[in-house]
């Protein structure tokens, strides 16, 4: 799929304004992503655009649940300080990405650069998304879902790891 083609799917939904906040989000997570690749070699945006796709696609959705799905990797895979997603987005939508993320960076107090980032124990990650809202956990099942489709790349062991996982976790 392409950029046109993604945003043909969105106009039979989104306002004008809708449309310009999906459209932040998309050219911020295609910049995020960049430098990126999966480990089958295509470009790492293309799984966030996938995930939006499928909730177009499959469930009705709304313009905060295709933010979040354009962004559920950013903060793990590079960096968006919270309070800029909720300056753009709004609270809701950076709220969810903050749930969606396994990690919590942690700043330097004295120049505000990313020092570390930690990762959260499982248990509380995946508590907290069964105890958000269902638009946040459908996110997460569309990712999820992506990254099966796509783990025939991945060596055995990450992917019998990440089966354990869906199962304990999603299933």
């Amino acid at each position: 799929m392409n950029r046109k083609e993604f945003f043909n799917k969105i106009n039979g939904f989104a306002s004008q304004k809708e449309h310009v906040k999906i459209s932040q989000a998309y050219w911020l997570a295609k910049e995020v992503h960049r430098e990126q690749k999966r480990d089958g070699g295509e470009r790492y945006f293309e799984h966030c655009r996938r995930v939006a796709c499928f909730l177009i696609d499959n469930v009705p959705t709304n313009t905060d649940e295709i933010i979040t799905a354009l962004l559920h990797d950013c903060v793990e895979d590079g960096f968006i300080p919270k309070d800029l997603l909720e300056g753009l987005f709004g609270k809701e939508v950076a709220e969810a990405i903050d749930v969606l993320s396994k990690v919590t960076p942690v700043f330097d107090e004295e120049t505000g650069a990313v020092k570390e980032k930690t990762k959260k124990p499982l248990d509380e990650y995946y508590r907290a998304i069964a105890q958000s809202p269902v638009w946040i956990r459908r996110v997460k099942l569309a990712d999820r879902l992506d990254n099966l489709k796509s783990m025939d790349v991945w060596p055995q062991k990450r992917r019998q790891k990440y089966l354990l996982e869906t199962e304990k976790y999603i299933l």
